[in-house]
């Protein structure tokens, strides 16, 4: 990464791609393939926003990864300590 501001960017969207990218290569293994055919398998795809807290699934009605709803998670922003073991 070159430390530009399109670089976050730049890395969503290949992290993304990649998951769509194997979402559909999982699908052409035989074994899935004849599992989705007789619709005993439902394949998923997905992205944790680490920095939001926040799960993204592939949406086929809009063909994109968008938020899945009731996922947001509170990140802490200070700096902190761990809690003793």
């Amino acid at each position: 990464m070159n430390g530009s501001a399109e670089s976050p960017a730049r890395l969503t969207a290949t992290v993304e791609e990649n998951v769509l990218a194997q979402h559909e290569h999982q699908r052409t293994h035989p074994t899935v393939g004849s599992a989705l055919g007789r619709n005993a398998l439902n394949v998923q795809g997905g992205v944790y926003k680490f920095e939001a807290g926040q799960v993204c699934g592939y949406d086929p009605a809009h063909g994109q990864i968008d938020p899945i709803e009731g996922t947001a998670m509170t990140v802490r922003t200070s700096p902190g300590t761990l809690p003793p073991v």
